[in-house]
């Protein structure tokens, strides 16, 4: 059923090439950091940009914005879960300013549609994630430093209640619905 999309293990993390090893390579070194390496879903991506990737050095919006996109593209493929991603101000912008300054934002989208919703949370020094999953009605916050954040939580869920009854015009039914936060033990560490 198209509820339980799986991917093969061998499938999710494919072999690097030695073309691809070159490549990968000639974009992390160093050079013009203004030079554009990548275009693509209306983003630019610039050697400055890549250099985010190197070490312990902090992920820009671009770089996030940018895997974000990729996500989105890939579930597009048989066996993929569907995927929407909101960009990387969508979440401050939603607590700041509220549901009226975010609700065009899904104008083309149908965020009821897809399996996950993919919501990146900037702490100021440091990246969460925020994932909704409509198959398993969860809302879990995820934080490689070992925060718990149930307010993002608690904001995308009425999110989501103001989203179904502005665009579907019917009350969400919260009924079933978890909202969790990982424990640091049980994802991937930050190390800066």
């Amino acid at each position: 059923p198209e509820d339980n999309k799986t991917v093969d293990s061998e499938d999710e993390f494919p072999g690097i090439t030695e073309e691809m090893e070159k490549e990968i390579k000639n974009v992390l070194r160093s050079g013009n950091q203004d030079e554009v390496l990548s275009e693509a879903f209306r983003l630019t991506i610039t050697r400055k940009d890549i250099q985010t990737l190197k070490h312990l050095n902090w992920l820009n919006d671009e770089i996030i914005n940018f895997y974000m996109n990729m996500l989105m593209e890939r579930s597009k493929q048989k066996g993929f879960p569907t995927v929407h991603a909101f960009n990387t101000f969508f979440f401050t912008k939603l607590k700041t300013a509220g549901y009226p300054a975010v609700k065009r934002w899904t104008k083309k989208v149908d965020i009821f549609s897809v399996d996950i919703l993919l919501v990146p949370i900037h702490l100021g020094v440091h990246w969460c994630l925020a994932v909704t999953d409509f198959r398993k009605k969860t809302i879990t916050y995820y934080d490689s430093m070992g925060g718990s954040n149930s307010e993002a939580c608690k904001i995308l869920l009425q999110y989501l209640k103001q989203e179904s009854l502005d665009k579907k015009r019917k009350e969400f039914d919260t009924n079933g619905w978890m909202l969790l936060c990982k424990r640091s033990q049980e994802i991937p560490q930050q190390m800066n």
